[in-house]
């Protein structure tokens, strides 16, 4: 359900300010809506530079962390006391760390610098000459360089023809090197017959010497990195500490986004509480101060205040599929315990199968056991985990585990489980599905019935849902039950006499009702496609069944000798997780489909925002502890 909401105005002394903002943080009951009222400058420049500096060492240092086992669990749950107390060493070592990493990247960057030095002089590492002597010769020109291997050919005969002295060494990808020695300046001959001069460093010694020395500053270099790397596996078992700091900045962050309107003695804090935690709202201010005052109201019938719903552990999860759609409005009737039961069925009737079923339950129950998901990303997990349930019924009632047809009831107790066949019978599934689908929108008709009684619209209430709960089983009793169409006679006409006298009821003239009236009848055209929409649920219960039946043929026909056996179970495997995560994607936008179209189309409002009241925020620690709360 939604629960009330009040507008609360707060009042303190002004030099409890800071304090009272903590305090309203730490309980998470106030919404506040001043603090885009008396705005001063608010800097947030230290606590976002903290923010990303630590966020880019938490990435860099997972690096080291030794991997969590596969059921380790890998959440961290702190207490409010340590959770407020940000320390200086935390601060002393996210620089430690931030040095550190700055070194190896330097290191690493040092060495690949002399690897790339070391990959051009090793052609030439048998010069009998230093460099710097070659340079620096003034009689005589020696030119060092490389000629591709499909050139060297007609190269060397270019310098034996014109008698130029010259020297080969080793190679490698860009040619074979040479040295040429000339008292002529013949450079751009030599170019112009492939020749591909390189510089190399002016180096007062050997080339072997020089690349023996990079060798050995690489080996040194990588030497740093290893110890520096251990020293940082060793500081990522402190990781926590850093991921706590992270979600310590980012509540202070949060904390400096609202500031107090004032008056000339006092500050004041004003915005939205839940009824239920007016107490708690009244204890979070008394820790701070017993000279408060709290101005509570209902909200004015031209404001709108924020949504936020009560519900029991099985809806709750449901409401991420209804706030994907739009957050419900204050002012209206939740759908959520009434969608979640109908969200929860048609997954598993989209999915029927026993075997699938109890691999929804154990992965997603392990994951909720072990991972510990938080927000959003946990309702959504919930809502998997529960529709397994659902899944593993209707698959009983299919007779399908796996693509296999099998009846568990008459295997284990000699009675039928199987009531339906969609693979071989599918008329009957249709049926029953239609079915369901007519019951979840007359159950919304009803609940429109509801909202227009609110609005004292009695004559909307005939038009717009009594006579379409009387008109469409008039019909299907008037087409699939000859021996009562009388009955369905009856009520189809009464249905239809509603929506033609009352449909046009707020247009103004004879005319004006005449053509609401037909308006509305036509009606009937968008209802019959809204109940044929409900043949998706056969279509995939179908889909995914024939799918999973391939996969075991598929299966079946490589098995053979002893590695046909593993192909297959491989084959078995793959084939059923495609399956799996098909069916479940798919079911998911179906089913949420026909609760956004066929369901919330008939009465939904929606057009709410969520409530969001001041509190602490946190991404890596997963819960809070609070003794007082």
């Amino acid at each position: 359900m939604i629960v009330k909401m009040k507008k609360a105005k707060v009042f303190v002394l002004k030099e409890y300010e800071e304090e009272l903002k903590r305090s309203l943080q730490r309980y998470g009951v106030l919404m506040i809506t001043n603090n885009q009222g008396q705005q001063r400058v608010v800097d947030t420049s230290y606590e976002d530079n903290i923010i990303n500096r630590t966020n880019r060492v938490i990435k860099e240092l997972d690096k080291y962390k030794e991997k969590p086992k596969l059921l380790s669990p890998t959440f961290q749950v702190v207490d409010y006391e340590r959770f407020s107390d940000i320390r200086e060493e935390q601060i002393e070592l996210l620089e430690k760390v931030e040095k550190m990493l700055a070194k190896i990247s330097r290191l690493k960057e040092h060495n690949e610098e002399r690897l790339e030095a070391n990959k051009v002089l090793l052609p030439f590492e048998n010069l009998e000459v230093k460099i710097r002597d070659i340079k620096t010769l003034e009689y005589a020109h020696i030119y060092l360089g490389q000629v591709l291997e499909s050139n060297q050919e007609a190269f060397n005969g270019y310098l034996e023809l014109n008698n130029i002295d010259y020297k080969t060494y080793g190679s490698n990808a860009s040619g074979l090197a040479y040295a040429i020695a000339s008292k002529e300046d013949i450079l751009t001959d030599l170019e112009n017959a492939g020749f591909q001069k390189v510089n190399l460093p002016l180096i007062n010694h050997l080339v072997k010497d020089e690349i023996e020395h990079n060798l050995e500053v690489i080996n040194i270099g990588e030497s740093q990195i290893l110890t520096l790397e251990e020293g940082l596996k060793e500081i990522a078992k402190s990781l926590d500490e850093l991921k706590l700091l992270s979600d310590q900045m980012l509540s202070e962050r949060e904390l400096k986004k609202y500031q107090a309107s004032e008056t000339e003695q006092t500050i004041y804090f004003e915005g939205w509480v839940r009824e239920d935690h007016i107490k708690k709202l009244e204890k979070s201010i008394s820790r701070v101060t017993d000279d408060y005052e709290i101005d509570l109201r209902d909200p004015h019938p031209q404001e709108l205040p924020p949504t936020s719903h009560k519900n029991n552990k099985f809806v709750k999860p449901f409401e991420t599929i209804t706030d994907m759609f739009s957050v419900p409005n204050y002012n209206e009737f939740d759908p959520n315990p009434i969608m979640s039961i109908f969200y929860w069925m048609f997954f598993g009737m989209m999915m029927g199968d026993w075997g699938y079923g109890i691999v929804m339950a154990i992965l997603f129950g392990l994951f909720l056991l072990i991972k510990k998901p938080k927000g959003e990303f946990k309702k959504l997990v919930q809502v998997l985990f529960y529709a397994s349930i659902p899944s593993i019924l209707f698959g009983i009632l299919y007779g399908s585990v796996f693509g296999i047809s099998f009846d568990i009831g008459k295997a284990l107790f000699g009675v039928k489980f199987q009531v339906f066949d969609p693979m071989n019978e599918p008329i009957p599934m249709l049926i029953a599905a239609l079915i369901v689908g007519v019951v979840h929108i007359f159950v919304a008709l009803i609940i429109k019935a509801f909202k227009l009684a609110k609005e004292k619209d009695y004559l909307g209430i005939l038009a717009e849902s009594i006579s379409w709960i009387l008109l469409i089983p008039g019909l299907a009793v008037l087409i699939a039950f000859p021996d009562y169409k009388l009955y369905g006679i009856i009520a189809a006409t009464i249905g239809a006499a509603f929506i033609l006298l009352f449909s046009g009821r707020k247009n103004k003239g004879v005319f004006g009702k005449i053509t609401g009236g037909l308006g509305g009848l036509y009606g009937i055209t968008g209802y019959l496609s809204d109940i044929l929409s409900y043949s998706r649920i056969l279509a995939l219960a179908l889909s995914s069944g024939v799918i999973a039946y391939s996969m075991n043929i598929i299966g079946m026909m490589v098995i053979g000798p002893w590695y046909g056996y593993i192909l297959g179970i491989i084959v078995f495997i793959i084939g059923h997780v495609f399956n799996l995560a098909m069916g479940l994607l798919s079911a998911y936008v179906h089913d949420s489909r026909l609760q956004y179209i066929e369901f919330f189309g008939k009465f939904y409002e929606g057009g709410g925002y969520a409530f969001k009241p001041l509190e602490l925020q946190y991404n890596y620690i997963y819960k809070i502890e609070d003794k007082d709360l």
